[in-house]
């Protein structure tokens, strides 16, 4: 019995577009968070999670082949950093 190669490839974009989806998805919880926190100490960190989930989008999103699922996390992306921009007042 051989691998099924195609069926591999597809089941791996699938839980890598799962994968980037959920990152995005903690990333806006814990940005909610971050809005109604009062404990200066943790808002940092928060934020340095945020940041991390961030670059893990970017690190492997040029790894999705479907250009719709790209786009959307893409999409997704520039939402969050607009959030981000709203915490830190950059």
């Amino acid at each position: 019995m051989g691998f099924d190669f195609p069926e591999l490839r597809k089941r791996h974009q699938e839980q890598l577009v799962a994968f980037l989806t959920i990152e995005l998805d903690l990333a806006r919880t814990l940005c909610q968070t971050a809005k109604v926190i009062h404990k200066e100490g943790r808002r940092p960190q928060l934020l340095e999670e945020i940041r991390t989930a961030v670059e893990t989008v970017r690190k492997f999103l040029d790894r999705v082949a479907d250009p719709d699922a790209r786009s959307k996390l893409l999409s997704d992306l520039s939402d969050l950093e607009g959030e981000i921009l709203k915490l830190t007042g950059e």
